[in-house]
């Protein structure tokens, strides 16, 4: 698995996907569904809601007990310039 170089910006609800915590370490991760994409009313940008099954510290993976995380949608400015794209679709 790689951190991509390019933004997907065609991931939607229902997809089984990876989203990284950091762009320079793959060791760091969470693995799920994405349930929805929403607007979160803090910060005013599109995220994705996902269902949490595994996550990865450190390299390892575990089960996740029942939860959800939220991801900026690939594609959305950072803060430090370049557009997020930590977010990738699993093949099945």
């Amino acid at each position: 698995m790689q951190y991509p170089t390019e933004p997907d910006l065609t991931i939607k609800p229902g997809e089984r996907v990876v989203s990284f915590d950091y762009p320079e370490r793959i060791d760091y991760y969470i693995e799920g569904i994405v349930e929805d994409i929403m607007e979160s009313r803090e910060c005013g940008v599109r995220l994705y809601k996902i269902i949490v099954q595994w996550r990865c510290v450190g390299g390892v993976r575990s089960p996740s007990v029942l939860s959800y995380e939220f991801a900026p949608v690939n594609g959305t400015p950072m803060m430090f310039g370049g557009p997020t794209r930590g977010v990738i679709r699993v093949p099945e």
